[in-house]
């Protein structure tokens, strides 16, 4: 297994929001990086089901963040960083 990479910024779409979510933390969890995930600002409530599920899980509140906003003002940032 290689070496985390860092930390992942994952923007979803609103048509899937939950299946798209969940495609791309778990590689990224998977590998031990960490991640920035943005859902789209029409449906945050999937991911937030979402994080709900790792707390309970027991994961360090380090390893996912979610971000909510609008792609111009949320998205963009983290894209360019």
């Amino acid at each position: 297994m290689s070496d985390a990479a860092g930390v992942f910024a994952l923007i979803t779409p609103w048509n899937g929001p939950f299946m798209f979510s969940t495609w791309k933390m778990a590689p990224c969890l998977a590998y031990g990086n960490s991640a920035v995930h943005k859902p789209s600002e029409l449906s945050p409530l999937s991911m937030a089901v979402v994080c709900e599920i790792y707390a309970e899980a027991g994961m360090p509140t380090e390893v996912s963040n979610m971000v909510l906003g609008y792609g111009a003002e949320a998205g963009a940032p983290l894209v360019e960083h």
